[in-house]
């Protein structure tokens, strides 16, 4: 017996379909079959089909859910919250920067309260309420001021000096004390171009 030709195949590759009737192929409907037998290409149709689903599927993707947002203010509250509290247990260190066990335990309370849903001054409240003799606040910068003072001098500064030179006349030129001996040699040389 010789096989069937793949025309004659339904989509399940036995020859006449399912229980010998012909059932027609969704699939042959959106591939165009070459005549030379190669491996069928996509339609242009079925291919701007496929990519424009597949951008859909990863920008829905990339936009995550609405919790991500959620998340990641709990993050930044955390995160704030973290770095502006000195660590009892790394002396002039926040609990950021702490390496301690300890630390870490209280950067998990911390996260664990923000998820709760509790305000920070409330945290820091409770934080404090843990080691009552320590100031968990940070220090604020002795000199903190002055640097911006600094920077608005200096500025000033230069904006005074350019200004001043922009305004004084330019000197005028000073005559070139030329040697005679120079003016004699270029009289020649003028002489014998002509």
């Amino acid at each position: 017996m010789v096989a069937p030709s793949v025309a004659a195949m339904g989509c399940s590759g036995t020859p006449g379909g399912i229980g010998g009737r012909r059932v027609p192929c969704l699939a042959r409907q959106f591939v165009a079959y070459p005549r030379d037998g190669s491996v069928p290409k996509l339609p242009l149709v079925t291919r701007g089909l496929v990519f424009i689903a597949v951008a859909a599927v990863v920008s829905m993707a990339a936009c995550g859910s609405p919790d991500s947002a959620s998340r990641t203010d709990d993050s930044r509250t955390v995160q704030s919250i973290v770095r502006t509290t000195n660590s009892p247990f790394c002396p002039g260190k926040t609990l950021d920067s702490c390496p301690s066990p300890r630390a870490a335990e209280w950067r998990r309370d911390i996260h664990e309260w923000v998820e709760a849903e509790v305000p920070p001054n409330e945290i820091r409240d409770r934080l404090q309420e843990r080691v009552p003799e320590f100031d968990l606040s940070p220090k604020p910068l002795a000199f903190g001021w002055t640097i911006p003072l600094a920077a608005v001098v200096i500025s000033t500064l230069w904006f005074v000096v350019m200004s001043r030179r922009r305004r004084r006349p330019a000197s005028p030129a000073q005559p070139f004390d030329a040697d005679p001996s120079f003016d004699a040699r270029l009289d020649e040389e003028l002489a014998q171009l002509d």
